[in-house]
């Protein structure tokens, strides 16, 4: 009977959901192969599974985060938006101090990866462990539009910590503002000032909102394109059979 009082008094704790990137992962927390795992692995979309409104996302750890900035970090897609990014920057000869040329093409690029870099740095590791908040994008993935659209755009102003509690993105707002004015370690001279600061930070947000655009529908895309593929393909498979002649 005592035994049954302690349990009963004694605070249960709400099992967690987890939905941490591991190698061991449940095949039902995995993105679907194909086209949708391609499409995700380029914009660093991490499964969230279904979770019911009653479940808890169990929190990262500080050595989850730090996994998670080296995830983001070793994405191939990172030397190709720095190789687009110092592109339109030399087109559009931004950055006048580096000049012209293969040279100056090779400092842009280093400037534009080391930008990725830094922010993966502050944003998914160093603040979210300061701070007690999750990086990681959760998609609505149901819902109008409209509504999908305005969820993902909140996103860099809007996050939850690591209790499960809503609360201002302090992550990507201060690590924003953090990798621009280190990018003046590296910067010309002449855009190292503070307004050129405020304004790489302010575009690296707004960067930031455009990608949570593209992690919310990217994947609903991937697989609509990818049924249309196998679709496609019974298609032309019926009518292969429809055209043999009968003996």
């Amino acid at each position: 009977m005592l035994l049954c009082c302690a349990a009963a008094c004694w605070p249960q704790t709400k099992p967690c959901v987890d939905l941490t990137l591991k190698p061991t992962e449940p095949a039902s927390h995995k993105v679907r192969s194909g086209i949708t795992e391609t499409v995700n692995r380029m914009v660093g979309v991490r499964p969230s599974g279904t979770v019911d409104s009653t479940e808890t996302i169990c929190p990262l750890t500080n050595s989850e985060k730090f996994h998670v900035f080296l995830h983001d970090s070793y994405s191939p897609f990172n030397a190709v938006a720095a190789a687009f990014n110092a592109g339109i920057s030399q087109a559009s000869q931004g950055r006048r101090g580096y000049g012209q040329g293969w040279d100056a093409y090779g400092s842009r690029f280093g400037a534009a990866f080391a930008d990725g870099e830094s922010s993966d740095f502050f944003q998914s590791f160093l603040f979210p462990s300061l701070f007690h908040q999750d990086s990681r994008y959760f998609r609505m993935r149901e819902g109008p539009v409209m509504r999908r659209s305005f969820y993902a755009l909140t996103r860099v102003f809007v996050t939850h910590n690591d209790s499960g509690r809503h609360q201002f993105n302090f992550s990507e707002v201060i690590g924003g503002f953090a990798a621009a004015g280190l990018s003046d370690a590296y910067y010309p001279a002449d855009q190292r000032d503070a307004g050129d600061v405020l304004v790489r930070a302010g575009l690296g947000i707004v960067s930031d909102a455009g990608w949570n655009l593209l992690k919310e529908f990217g994947p609903d895309i991937a697989g609509k394109l990818h049924r249309k593929h196998k679709d496609d393909a019974a298609k032309k498979d019926a009518g292969h059979y429809e055209n043999v002649p009968r003996p």
